[in-house]
């Protein structure tokens, strides 16, 4: 569970971790180009989504304790996914995520995860693709002009 100072073994990847609305998430390392604080003008950033707008917490995310940019690795532009509070990053080895059953991911959220772990401390942890969480909060947003289109 260890990677070296210069970052994981080849069998093993960085998960930023970090909780919304109770639950335990992670992020690839890989997938982040940096960290910073969210725009002031959010609402005014299309390249920036809040996690809270894809994912449905069910009303557990009611305050923001800490957000944070993640602003997305190889991509054009300023695009980035608002999550709130990180924590730490850890290494796992690959072989340790496990896949989640279809039945439990919602339609609308099913690309957005690539899996899940348990930390060396025995939490469980859901593993985002925020790539894929990107690009669904991009439908949403076309999905919501056409039905206010239609109407």
């Amino acid at each position: 569970m260890n990677g070296t100072e210069d970052g994981p073994s080849p069998a093993q990847v960085d998960i930023l971790l970090f909780r919304m609305g109770g639950v335990a998430l992670g992020a690839v390392l890989q997938q982040i180009a940096y960290m910073a604080l969210p725009p002031s003008d959010q609402e005014g950033q299309t390249g920036v989504v809040s996690l809270v707008d894809v994912l449905d917490f069910r009303g557990a995310v009611t305050s923001w304790l800490a957000p944070k940019a993640l602003y997305l690795a190889g991509g054009a532009g300023q695009q980035a996914v608002v999550v709130d509070n990180p924590e730490e990053i850890v290494s796992i080895d690959l072989d340790e995520i496990q896949s989640l059953p279809d039945h439990l991911l919602t339609r609308a959220a099913r690309g957005a995860f690539l899996g899940a772990f348990v930390t060396a401390a025995g939490a469980p942890v859901l593993l985002l693709d925020l790539y894929a969480i990107h690009g669904l909060a991009g439908q949403n947003r076309h999905n919501a002009g056409q039905q206010g289109k239609s109407s």
